[in-house]
C-alpha cells in the first residue's frame, strides 16, 4: 500500500463528505440510530446480493418499504443466508424472473443489461409512487434514478465495483501484458459492454446524491473520475463466523499451502501468482485453487511446472477443509470492490497476501496478519512466500491475529452501519 493512501483519498473528497468505516469497541454496543420521521426505502438488487444484508439492515429498524428483485423465496433465503425478509417486502420483477431463467438454460445470450434496466425501473417507478428513497446497487442505479423523476426521491447509490472506466483501463492493459489471459478477461463485463454501456454505468455516481462503497480502493476510483463530490460512506462487509471458523491449529512443516478461492481468472492476479510460485520449486510451495464462475484453462496450461490443485464448485463442508489445511490465502487481484474471500480467509486463521486493489488497504495490517504487494508483482509475491516457508511458527501467529482482526467484521455491524448512512443522508445531517 503507498504511504499516505488514505489521507490522499480524504483530501480530494474536500466538498463532499467521506466517512471510514472501522470496527470500534463502541461497536458492540449495539447502537441504532432513531428512524423517526425517516422515510423508507425501495432497494434493487438482482439475486442473492451480499446476503441482503442492506436490505436486512433497513428491515430490522422498520426502514424497508420493499426490496425489488429477479428471484426470492423466503425460505430459501433464509436457510442460504440467514435473511429473514417476509415475502410481503419483496417485489419479484417478472421479467427479471423470466431473465434469469433463460440464462441458465441459454448462458450464451446476452441478457443482462436488459434484465438490470428492467429491475432499476420497476425500482424507480415503486419509490416515484411510495414517495420512498431509492437504494440502488450499480447496474440496476441508473435506470432506478431515471425512472424515480426528476426531484423528490432520494438517490443512494451502492457502488458495488471500482469505477467502470478504471476498470476497464486496468484490464485493456493487461490484455497488452498477459496475452495468454485474453479468454478470461475478454469476459469481464466492463471489456464486454459498448461504449454506451459503459457510459451508462459511468454515469450512475454522478446521478446519486449520496453513496455507499465497500473498499478505500472504490472510493479512490469515483474520485480519479471526478466522482468525489458526494457524500459517501466506505463501510466494509462483514463475515460469518459460524460458517467461516478458526482453525484448530497450523501446520509449521512440509510443503507450503497456497490456496486461492474466487474466480481463477487474471482479474485477480492469476498469473502473478503461479509466476511467483514458479520462482519457488514445486517441493516447497503447492498452489490450491477453489474456485467458481470462470477459469481461465488457458493460462493454466502455461504452468504445467507448478504444483497446482484445481478443484470447481465445492460444497462449503469441503471448502472449509481445504482452508483450515492450508497455510496462507493469496489472492493479488488487479481490481475488487472488496473481495469477500480475503475477509473469510482471515476469519479461518489464514494470514493473507492481496493488493491494495482490493479491501486489504482498509483490513490488512501488513507484517501483522498478512502481506500488501502491489499489482502485478510477482517478485513482492514470491518474497512473502520465501519469508512464509522460512518462518513457519511466526506465519502461524500472523494467521491468529489474522482471525482476530476478522472477527470485528461482523454482519451485524455492517448492518448497523448501512442503517446509519441511510439515515444520515436522506435525514440530510452528514
Amino acid at each position: 500500500m503507498e504511504q499516505g493512501y488514505l489521507p490522499s483519498v480524504l483530501s480530494e473528497v474536500i466538498c463532499g463528505t467521506t466517512f471510514i468505516e472501522r470496527p470500534s469497541h463502541c461497536d458492540q454496543l449495539g447502537h441504532r440510530m432513531s428512524s423517526a420521521n425517516t422515510p423508507k426505502a425501495i432497494v434493487v438488487h438482482a439475486g442473492a446480493r451480499d446476503s441482503y444484508q442492506v436490505a436486512q439492515s433497513l428491515l430490522e429498524v422498520g426502514l424497508l418499504d420493499q426490496l425489488v428483485t429477479n428471484v426470492y423465496w423466503s425460505s430459501w433465503a433464509k436457510q442460504r443466508y440467514g435473511a429473514e425478509i417476509p415475502s410481503k417486502y419483496v417485489r419479484m420483477c417478472l421479467t427479471a424472473f423470466l431473465h434469469y431463467w433463460v440464462k441458465k438454460l441459454m448462458p450464451s445470450w446476452k441478457l443482462e443489461r436488459a434484465s438490470d434496466h428492467r429491475l432499476g425501473r420497476r425500482a424507480g417507478i415503486l419509490a416515484l409512487r411510495h414517495k420512498s428513497a431509492l437504494v440502488a446497487y450499480s447496474y440496476y442505479a441508473s435506470s432506478a434514478f431515471r425512472s424515480a423523476g426528476p426531484e423528490g426521491v432520494k438517490r443512494i447509490l451502492f457502488q458495488l465495483h471500482p469505477h467502470p472506466r478504471s476498470v476497464r483501463k486496468l484490464l485493456q492493459e493487461e490484455l497488452e501484458l498477459v496475452p495468454a489471459a485474453r479468454d478470461s478477461l475478454l469476459q469481464e463485463a466492463e471489456l464486454s459492454l459498448t461504449e454506451s454501456e459503459l457510459e451508462e454505468l459511468a454515469s450512475e455516481p454522478l446521478l446519486a446524491d449520496a453513496i455507499v462503497v465497500a473498499s478505500s480502493f472504490t472510493l479512490r476510483t469515483l474520485v480519479e473520475n471526478g466522482c468525489g463530490m458526494r457524500p459517501t460512506r466506505v463501510i466494509p462487509y462483514g463475515v460469518d463466523r459460524s460458517r467461516f471458523p478458526v482453525r484448530e491449529q497450523a501446520s509449521v512443516k512440509g510443503p507450503l499451502r497456497v490456496i486461492w478461492v474466487g474466480q481463477i481468472c487474471q482479474r485477480k492476479g492469476l498469473s502473478y501468482l503461479l509466476d511467483a510460485a514458479r520462482k519457488l520449486s514445486p517441493e516447497k510451495v503447492q498452489v490450491v485453487l477453489r474456485g467458481y464462475g470462470k477459469v481461465d484453462w488457458k493460462l493454466l496450461k502455461c504452468y504445467g511446472d507448478v504444483a497446482i490443485d484445481v478443484q470447481q464448485g465445492l460444497p462449503h463442508d469441503l471448502l472449509l477443509r481445504d482452508l483450515h489445511s492450508s497455510d496462507i490465502f493469496a489472492l493479488p487481484s488487479l481490481v475488487e470492490g472488496f473481495g469477500h474471500s480475503i475477509l473469510e480467509a482471515m476469519s479461518t486463521g489464514l494470514p493473507v497476501i492481496t493488493t491494495s486493489h482490493t479491501c486489504g488497504a482498509d483490513i490488512v495490517t501488513p507484517g501483522v496478519d498478512g502481506f500488501l504487494v502491489p499489482i502485478r508483482d510477482s517478485d513482492a509475491i514470491a518474497n512473502a512466500l520465501e519469508w512464509a516457508l522460512s518462518n513457519r511458527p511466526q506465519l502461524a501467529e500472523m494467521g491468529r491475529e489474522a482471525s482476530t482482526k476478522a472477527a470485528a467484521y461482523t454482519w451485524s455491524t455492517f448492518r448497523m452501519r448501512i442503517e446509519q448512512a441511510y439515515v444520515s443522508f436522506v435525514g440530510g445531517t452528514q
